[in-house]
């Protein structure tokens, strides 16, 4: 669950907010706190592994989604959004 959310929010923070000037930076940062998960015995791999694809396939679609809306509120097709 919680590489689910660290990658998911890494992912936005990078592509959006921050640009890709940090982009190495937190996903170097996410891989080094899955990494310890790991060898703390915290979590499975494929639990970490899930929860990394998880994240980057939620934080794509929440992208996708809200591209979506802003641009159908920009155009306003339909009146009020």
């Amino acid at each position: 669950m919680l590489c689910k959310m660290l990658f998911s929010l890494i992912y936005i923070l990078s592509l959006w907010i921050l640009g890709y000037k940090y982009k190495f930076v937190f996903f170097g940062l996410a891989f080094l706190i899955a990494f310890l998960r790991l060898y703390l015995y915290v979590h499975y791999p494929t639990d970490v592994l899930a929860g990394i694809i998880l994240g980057l396939i939620c934080s794509k679609v929440s992208i996708i989604l809200s591209q979506y809306i802003t641009e159908r509120i920009d155009k306003n097709e339909y009146g009020t959004f």
